[in-house]
């Protein structure tokens, strides 16, 4: 990738090769054919095809505002601002005792990873998982970033986790472990609510966040005015919002919805547009699988499949997603469930014909080895990096879609951050404006009736549908946030494609949305300057 300069005296224009080059570093080169690649290289690798894809752009942005510096100082600075965006520059490594109820002590390992700090605060989920690791969460705060600025959303990337299995340990001691890792990384200055905000991840939820948010009132966060926007996906009383447990969910069925609503756009695929009518295959039946499924559903496509780790459910005429989601809640699995027959074997479901793959389990499930036996038109990535390098090769070559993560589960990241500001707001969304809009609603049906009786002479009653009559009856904070995900999705998703157009990708929204990421990224570092002192 060769940038060029264009120097205009009088009206002749010169044209000057700048020897700025980007190849894939070599260390990456390898990512596109291993079948089983780290998560971080994995990210890595995708960020540096955005940034080959993006060629002068570059050029182009930092000339018309730095053209009065040298065009070899301006190469200077876009490598070093894309070196910028290409690092964690904090991680960190705990470990700490905790002693268990019968008396014993153990010794537990956790972790915490910002990237690229272009932005503040930071964002990103804690897990508690055996599996967590350094480049697990460098690889899923990278993405968290990426996530956030494709999406419009003004926090940096971070991640965390414990390296514990929830499940082997009581309440007290769970309670235990999160206050001690809570606490290491309050007195450490890492997190706060205008420094790095936590949310619930794979084996966290809203009580693992009030215990977190309790420790840092109960420390330092005694004279922070902001202290319950330490972090998000509270419980409501605590003053979490509705609206955030199907939030991605929610948000990866209308990204689907948004991108097949460009025929245009899918001529190219032979794809027809429109979600209705169009089958759906789910990995996963956790909070992401089950709410995906539910607003796919809605929105009028047909579940035909359902793939958890010990059972997978198929039904070629459709699953009944409201009674699954009865039958989990109430058996916490959906083992046993007879509305629908078993697939075997139970992992090669996803590789049933189907218009669109819903990945919302964990990472690196479409691989090499089996992308080619995919027969799914549209995969939607629910789970973060479900697909590597080398199955995406595979993938863009059968003409596969591939709606990718830092775009499609976005969802989630999008309500915590209307979370975020309720908590420094300290009011709730509609608090004070859904009795000023019922009352203008009300004045406005009187004046329609005034105004019918003085043209008509005669009284004619207008009143509000029922739709309209429930809303204004019973609107609610949850109304804001579903309505103002699903247009956030909506106005993204839009964006993308025009990405994907002007950058020539044809069919790789994966590239375009890490373009789109990047390119808001590097103007944000770019304006803010890169000397501070």
């Amino acid at each position: 990738m060769k940038f060029v300069r264009r120097i205009h005296i009088g009206a002749r224009v010169f044209i000057e090769k700048c020897d700025f080059q980007h190849p894939m570093p070599k260390h990456l080169v390898s990512v596109s054919t291993e079948e089983d690649p780290p998560f971080y290289e994995m990210v890595g690798y995708n960020f540096h095809r955005a940034v080959q894809a993006i060629g002068e752009g570059f050029e182009d942005e930092t000339r018309r505002k730095w053209f009065r510096i040298d065009h070899k100082e301006r190469c200077r600075r876009i490598q070093t601002i894309l070196k910028m965006i290409d690092t964690c520059p904090v991680v960190i490594h705990l470990q700490f005792p905790v002693k268990m109820d019968d008396g014993s002590y153990q010794i537990i390992e956790g972790y915490r990873a910002h990237h690229c700090g272009h932005r503040v605060p930071y964002k990103g989920g804690v897990r508690f998982s055996t599996h967590i690791h350094q480049n697990e969460v460098m690889a899923l705060a990278a993405l968290m970033s990426y996530k956030c600025a494709c999406c419009d959303i003004p926090f940096g990337g971070a991640k965390g986790g414990v390296a514990i299995d929830p499940n082997a340990f009581s309440e007290r001691e769970l309670e235990k472990i999160t206050r001690r890792y809570s606490y290491e990384l309050i007195k450490k200055h890492v997190i706060a609510p205008a420094v790095d905000v936590p949310a619930p991840d794979v084996g966290t939820d809203s009580r693992v966040m009030a215990w977190i948010m309790d420790t840092y009132l109960r420390t330092t966060g005694t004279n922070d005015i902001d202290n319950i926007a330490i972090v998000t996906g509270k419980p409501i009383i605590l003053g979490g919002i509705l609206g955030r447990d199907p939030a991605t969910g929610q948000g990866v069925a209308h990204a689907a919805k948004t991108i097949l609503d460009h025929p245009d756009y899918l001529k190219q695929l032979d794809i027809s547009p429109g979600l209705n009518g169009k089958t759906v295959i789910i990995q996963g039946f956790g909070n992401v699988g089950s709410f995906s499924a539910k607003y796919f559903d809605q929105l009028g496509a047909k579940i035909i499949g359902i793939q958890e780790f010990n059972v997978s459910l198929y039904d070629p005429k459709g699953l009944k997603i409201e009674e699954l989601l009865e039958y989990r809640n109430a058996y916490k699995t959906l083992k046993g469930y007879t509305g629908a027959k078993e697939y075997e074997p139970l992992n090669d479901l996803i590789f049933e014909k189907c218009d669109i793959l819903v990945p919302a389990a964990t990472e690196k499930v479409i691989r090499a080895s089996n992308a080619a036996r995919v027969q799914a038109r549209v995969i939607v990535e629910g789970a973060n990096g479900p697909i590597t390098p080398g199955a995406d090769e595979i993938l863009k070559k059968k003409k596969v879609l591939v709606i990718p993560d830092i775009y499609a589960n976005a969802g989630g990241v999008t309500v915590s951050f209307f979370e975020w500001l309720k908590g420094i707001n300290h009011v709730s969304w509609g608090r004070l404006q859904f009795g000023y809009e019922k009352e203008n609603t009300k004045m406005l049906f009187e004046s329609m009736n005034e105004s019918l009786v003085k043209s008509l002479g005669k009284a004619v009653d207008v009143n509000p549908s029922s739709k309209l009559a429930r809303r204004l009856r019973e609107a609610s904070e949850r109304d804001i946030v579903s309505s103002s995900l699903t247009e956030s999705v909506k106005d993204i998703g839009n964006e993308v494609v025009l990405v994907a157009k002007k950058y020539d990708l044809k069919h790789d929204l994966r590239t375009a949305c890490f373009v789109n990421a990047i390119m808001k990224i590097f103007k944000t570092i770019d304006e803010s300057g890169l000397n501070y002192f």
